[in-house]
């Protein structure tokens, strides 16, 4: 009887794909710069030490590109973004994927966030400089890309998750949605690999005015 009642709400439920695109991707721009926030604000914020760790990390990073070839600098630039829009494009598979979902872009403008905090705090406006020609471009390419990413698979996820809850077993009426949902995922690593080309080529080619690099 629960179990019935159950479904039968469930039937009553639309998924909540009526948000339009457009405040979907107001929501998950705010989530960024949230994100940007919270990044700034740790690494203004915190202690000497945790700011050695990561300037470490960060310089590490820098050492390893500076000695790479292109491509393999590409690659190692790709490889990270690409994982970000791998990790939603999994999460929007999974019916209580939402949470996930809202954490990546959050997760994403922390990290860009501290990054640009880092260099201002160490090297002021000619960090900046640096962040100009080297992050920012690709910064804004993915955090673009994440957002159109989350806004389709908080899409997808919600299907999902009222398909799961309306009992159906054997409808293969949401196959197509999941065809349409990976090829979307196909064209959105395009602005990736674009994203990886533009900090690669400005690395190798302007890191040379930086004293620091």
């Amino acid at each position: 009887m629960f179990k019935k009642s159950v479904v039968l709400k469930a039937n009553k439920l639309k998924p909540i794909t009526g948000v339009s695109p457009d405040y979907k991707t107001v929501i998950f721009f705010t989530l960024f710069v949230c994100g940007l926030i919270i990044g700034v604000t740790v690494i203004s914020q915190s202690g000497t030490d945790f700011t050695d760790f990561f300037s470490k990390i960060i310089h590490n990073n820098i050492s390893a590109k500076k000695d790479s070839s292109w491509f393999k600098c590409f690659c190692g630039e790709f490889v990270w973004l690409f994982i970000l829009v791998f990790v939603d494009f999994i999460c929007g598979l999974c019916g209580v994927g939402l949470p996930f979902i809202w954490l990546i872009p959050i997760c994403f403008g922390c990290f860009a966030g501290m990054v640009l905090a880092l260099f201002f705090i160490n090297y002021g406006m000619t960090g900046l400089g640096y962040c100009a020609l080297m992050n920012i471009p690709s910064y804004a390419i993915t955090a673009a890309t994440l957002v159109k990413c989350c806004c389709e698979s908080t899409k997808v996820s919600n299907e999902i998750f009222f398909y799961i809850l309306s009992g159906s077993k054997g409808d293969t009426s949401k196959t197509p949605i999941l065809k349409e949902y990976t090829v979307k995922y196909i064209f959105f690593c395009i602005p990736i690999i674009i994203a990886a080309l533009i900090s690669t080529g400005s690395f190798k080619l302007f890191s040379g005015l930086f004293s620091f690099v």
